[in-house]
Parts: C-alpha cells; structure tokens; sequence
C-alpha cells in the first residue's frame, strides 16, 4: 500500500479532474505552515500549534496508522507501517504516552485501515492493509477501551460487508452508524461506493444504503469528516480517472440524516487548499473542517486550511497560523478533543515521524 510508487503516497500526474463542489487539479501546493499554542480560555488571535513535551512508552515513528479520541481525552493509536498489531494510548490531559495491557485477541498487522470512536468508549476497525499488496481486508473489529483492562472484540456481524479496502475513510455518526466510503482495492483500482455498520444493532449490520444525488468520483487516502448536523463531508484523494495519478482538491458532503442519504456537490467559496491526498481533516465544534499536510504533486505539505461548512455558502479560508509549525508530511493522524485542540501523531516525510503536536483552532 503506501500503493504509491507515488501513487497514494502515490505518484501524481498534472492533470486537471473538475468537481462541482471546487475545481480539482494537480497544482503544486507550497508548504504553508500550521501553527498552535497551548489551551487557553480566552479566544486567541489565530490558530496555533504547540509541540507538547510527552513522558511514557512512546510508539515507534510511523505512517499509515489509525488514532481515535476518546472523550476522556485519551488517544489511542493503532498499527500503521509498524505493521505489528500494536496500540499506545496518548492521555492528552498529562501528556503521557502508555502501551496498555490488553485482554481478548488484537486484529491482524494492518495499514491504511479506519479508526473511529463511538459513544461509550468503542473504537472500532476496519479493513486495511496486511503483510502484502493481495492481503487487503474488510474485517470489523473494536477496542472497548472504557473496560477495566482495554479488550479487544472480534463481533459477530450480519448483512454483506463491503469489499476489502484500504485507504478508504471511515466516520462514526452520533446514531451509531459507522460510515465507509472509497478507498483502494488491487489493481491500482479505487471505489466510491458507500457503506454503514450500525453498530448500535444487537448484532451489527452492514447496509448497503440507497443514496441519492451524484456520488463523488473513485478515490483513496481522501479524508472524510461528520460533522454535528450529521453532513460527513469528503475532500481531496488520489483517483484513477482518465489520467495517470490524478488528486483532487473537491469538497462533497453526504446528509447521513435525510431520509434517503443524499449526495451534495455545495458551491463554496474562498480558495480551496491545492489538490492531495493523504492528510488529515476533522471538524470542530463550530463546523470548521481543519485540513493539514498531505501529499501534493511535489512531495509532502504541512499547510492548514479550513472550510467554513457552517457558513451560508461554505468558505474556505487559509488563516495565519502562530506556534511551533510541525514538520511536512503524509499519512499522519488528526484528532480533535472535547476543547477543540487537534491533536497530531506521526506521518512520513523522507523518514517515517514519531512527534506529537496539537493546533488550538480556537479563532
């Protein structure tokens, strides 16, 4: 996987895919900086990032991992290129790195797979990357992590499971559905069809929803992000389209609350973040959905954007940025805590990242 070869991590060709919701293109993004300062009560000027001081078993530098935020604070990270089945938890409020204890049996190596969190404490897995390029997966697994000793579950589900996948995304709306969309299959062949796992059935259930609307086109390593009024809104990725290597820069939105799921291609305005693929996208409270770094078609990104999705007309805005700015890179993981702080872990440039820092979007 890191099917790249520049390909998702992945190759890039100049060439131009256009999108509804903002034109998609291969333009050269430079690598504007993020930046984050420590939480603070009052609203600050511009957002800014911080490089925490961490303590504790720290998880080795890696890419292609998954991270998950609990409301306690703690994020637990999952697997990625380290490939060997192994979870850390970051309390956020000591900045203490743990290797916990666990009880039941972990899911196999994987990379490229989802994380989500859901309400009470389960984090649940999904598809990926295995040992090879044939061994993609599409099997459900969760992580209770509010149980006294953290345990790992392997459920029974039902209905049809999507097709394996990896660098598809994944999303937990407040009903429990987990949200799949996209991703990566053999062949250098992408998918755009659509999924949830009710994850709240007394025993979880694949559906395979009827949508309405114009789906966006096949991609992987996009983001994908739900936000409150339960739109999980979709940006950039990379696609094989009638071009080598396309990435794309559009942003779509999904209304996983109308009574037959719909399809949204939103005129937005502002300029929208130079097209790539795997970076990082979360939506804060306030229906800010926060886009860092990524791959574009010359090499890594470390730029922060937003899209206004609250706003009449969606917006995107590219704000000054204070604090330490991380590193450029791709295939790193975004949370975003109860405060609003984005919390940032790992990804890759010419070497694979093992740092931590988080962006107080408070504006």
């Amino acid at each position: 996987m890191r099917f790249v070869l520049l390909l998702v991590i992945l190759g890039i060709a100049q060439t131009v895919v256009t999108s509804t919701s903002s034109s998609t293109s291969t333009t050269t993004s430079s690598s504007t900086s993020t930046t984050s300062s420590s939480t603070s009560s009052t609203t600050q000027a511009e957002p800014t990032w911080t490089s925490p001081s961490v303590s504790g078993s720290a998880p080795s530098a890696r890419y292609g991992h998954s991270a998950a935020m609990n409301t306690d604070g703690k994020m637990w990270v999952f697997d990625g290129s380290s490939k060997l089945a192994d979870l850390y938890c970051l309390d956020t409020q000591t900045g203490t790195w743990t290797y916990p204890s666990l009880s039941g049996s972990a899911p196999a190596a994987r990379w490229y797979h989802s994380a989500v969190m859901a309400n009470g404490g389960k984090m649940w897995i999904f598809g990926g990357g295995g040992s090879s390029s044939s061994n993609i997966k599409n099997d459900v697994h969760y992580l209770d992590t509010q149980a006294g000793t953290p345990t790992w579950v392997s459920p029974t589900v039902s209905g049809s499971a999507p097709q394996a996948r990896s660098g598809h995304s994944a999303v937990m709306a407040t009903d429990g559905k987990m949200w799949i969309f996209g991703g990566y299959i053999l062949y250098n062949s992408r998918l755009n069809d659509l999924h949830y796992l009710d994850t709240q059935a007394d025993t979880p259930t694949w559906v395979s929803p009827s949508v309405s609307g114009s789906a966006p086109s096949k991609r992987n390593l996009h983001s994908a992000a739900i936000a409150s009024d339960g739109k999980m809104w979709i940006f950039g990725g990379s696609t094989y389209n009638s071009c080598a290597h396309c990435i794309l820069n559009d942003a779509r939105y999904l209304d996983t609350q109308a009574a037959t799921p719909t399809w949204v291609s939103p005129s937005v305005s502002g300029s929208a973040p130079a097209a790539r693929f795997d970076h990082s996208a979360v939506i804060a409270s306030d229906g800010k959905m926060w886009i860092f770094g990524g791959y574009d078609a010359n090499g890594v990104l470390n730029d922060l954007h937003y899209l206004d999705t609250q706003a009449d007309t969606p917006t995107w805005v590219s704000p000054s940025v204070g604090g330490s700015i991380p590193a450029a890179r791709n295939g790193h993981s975004a949370v975003i805590a109860s405060d609003d702080n984005i919390w940032l872990f790992g990804g890759r440039d010419s070497s694979n990242l093992d740092d931590v820092h988080y962006l107080n979007t408070e504006v």
